[in-house]
């Protein structure tokens, strides 16, 4: 699948909420932001990409590494930010089980996101698509929200994987 055809099914998904929406890939254990929402700015962008411990969209890829977590510089940026390895873990490890990643106030106080994995052609998770909101707008168990954002998620394939 094209990127084209992935931005056009992320639009799709815009035009249906009204949290901002993005799609991030995985290299190399980097994540980066491939489609943006124009239309909801991100503040704190460089520390959602740098920092993987306090975004929905990190967490994810840290749940899915091959190799498990090895982590450094637990930055804490608000008091919400979970920095102890072993709440990390727990985080990490109810993850895997739902394959959906929550983020509530770690970054920046007032903002919210969900994500969940888009994956390779072999099925391993090489993304994730994620909606960002206003706490306490955006309600992470939202079932009707978690189940548009998977099979959005399902009908897209992103080529590079976690290595």
């Amino acid at each position: 699948m094209s990127e084209v055809d992935n931005h056009h099914i992320v639009d799709e998904l815009r035009a249906r909420i009204r949290f901002g929406v993005y799609l991030a890939s995985y290299e190399n254990d980097r994540i980066q932001l491939i489609d943006r929402d124009p239309d909801h700015e991100l503040s704190g962008e460089t520390a959602l990409v740098t920092h993987a411990h306090a975004s929905a969209i990190g967490k994810l890829l840290l749940a899915n590494r091959p190799d498990g977590i090895a982590l450094s510089d637990l930055r804490k940026f608000t008091s919400h930010t979970i920095v102890d390895l072993a709440e990390l873990a727990i985080e990490m490890s109810r993850i895997r089980t739902t394959d959906i990643a929550v983020e509530t106030d770690e970054i920046k106080v007032g903002r919210s996101s969900v994500a969940v994995p888009v994956r390779d052609d072999g099925g391993r998770v090489s993304g994730a698509l994620a909606v960002i909101g206003r706490t306490g707008r955006l309600v992470h168990d939202d079932p009707d929200l978690i189940g548009l954002l998977r099979s959005t998620a399902s009908q897209m394939r992103l080529a590079c994987a976690t290595k």
